[in-house]
Order: C-alpha cells, then sequence, then structure tokens
C-alpha cells in the first residue's frame, strides 16, 4: 500500500493541473515574443469598451465578454492562435472555454491578462 501511495502522489506531482493548463494558456512573455517575432497569431480582447480607453494594446480585436458569449464570433479565426485577454484573466478564461466548446482549437487563454503585461512588459501603461 505504501508504494502504491507513493506512486500516485508521484503521478500526481508530474501531471497536476498546472501542467494540463500550460497548454490552453500562455504567458505575457510569451505573446511579447510571439509580436515580436511576427508569429502569426490574434489577440482577442474581451474587456469592455472603458476598459480599452484607459489601456490596451496595439492591433488587438475587441469583442466584450458579453457579446461574445451571446454568439458574436464572427471575423475570429479558426485557423490561426486565437489569443483571449482580459484585466487579469478571469473574463478571458470564460470566453476561452466558450471558444474552444464551439470549434476555435487554437484558442488560448492569456495568463494574468494586461495587468501581467504592465508588470512585466510594458509599466508605461496605465493598471487599474
Amino acid at each position: 500500500m505504501f508504494r502504491f501511495s507513493r506512486i500516485c502522489c508521484l503521478l500526481v506531482s508530474l501531471f497536476s493541473f498546472e501542467s494540463f493548463a500550460n497548454d490552453e494558456a500562455i504567458d505575457v512573455s510569451t505573446l511579447n515574443e510571439y509580436l515580436i517575432n511576427g508569429t502569426p497569431c490574434f489577440v482577442l480582447d474581451v474587456r469592455e469598451k472603458k476598459e480599452l480607453e484607459i489601456c490596451c494594446l496595439n492591433n488587438i480585436m475587441h469583442i466584450p465578454l458579453n457579446e461574445l458569449l451571446s454568439g458574436a464570433v464572427d471575423g475570429l479565426p479558426k485557423d490561426v492562435l486565437l489569443i483571449v485577454m482580459c484585466r487579469s484573466g478571469i473574463r478571458s478564461q470564460k470566453a476561452f472555454d466558450y471558444l474552444k466548446n464551439n470549434g476555435f482549437d487554437k484558442a488560448v487563454n492569456l495568463k494574468d491578462g494586461i495587468l501581467a503585461w504592465i508588470k512585466e512588459i510594458d509599466p508605461t501603461l496605465t493598471a487599474y
């Protein structure tokens, strides 16, 4: 029994939720590399319009989360990496789940959203 428990603990640590989530989320450093290197990707911001007036990234598409969840997916690519972002990663996770369930297999969530971008990449943007 002790050996079985040790093996289970080892497997749990090797295949934790965090390791599975890595395929479905990227961090801001990775996004920054993609943008610098011209890696084909499409950034979708699901924050509200008033939030984008405070700060936003260049060359993004904006669809507020409530509109996206109502089916506003026209113009979103299914054949290229689709990076979904918001303020902190919570709304974009909801958007990511919706997109994955609707055939957007190349969608990923941006971990920690624009707040992480401000902290790690561009502190000149206004945090809110």
